[in-house]
C-alpha cells in the first residue's frame, strides 16, 4: 500500500513522471510478493520466478520510461511482428 498511496499522491499533484516511477514500484512491490504474478491478470505467472528476482532488485529504484516500457511491452518482441500482425491484430480486426 505505501507505493500505491505514494503513486496516488503524485497523481493528484499532478508529477506524472514521479507517478509513473512510482508505479512501476508498485508493479516491483506485487511482483515479488506474489512470486511473479502478472500485475494485470492474476491468472498469468509466465516466467514468475526471474520476474519476481528482477523486481526485488528494482524495488526502490527509480526505473528508466523505456525500462518500464521493456516490462510491459516484452511479449511482444517475442513474436515476430508478421506473426504479431498476421495472428491477433487481424482476428481482432476482423480481417
Amino acid at each position: 500500500m505505501k507505493y500505491a498511496n505514494l503513486t496516488q499522491q503524485a497523481v493528484d499533484q499532478k508529477q506524472w513522471r514521479q507517478a509513473t516511477n512510482l508505479w512501476g514500484q508498485t508493479e516491483n512491490v506485487v511482483l515479488q510478493v506474489t512470486a511473479g504474478i502478472d500485475f494485470y491478470n492474476i491468472l498469468n505467472r509466465g516466467g514468475s520466478e526471474a520476474r519476481a528476482a528482477r523486481a526485488k532488485q528494482n524495488l526502490g529504484r527509480v526505473e528508466s520510461m523505456e525500462a518500464l516500457a521493456a516490462r510491459h511491452l516484452e511479449v511482444y518482441h517475442a513474436d515476430p511482428l508478421s506473426q504479431f500482425m498476421n495472428g491477433p491484430i487481424r482476428q481482432k480486426l476482423g480481417v
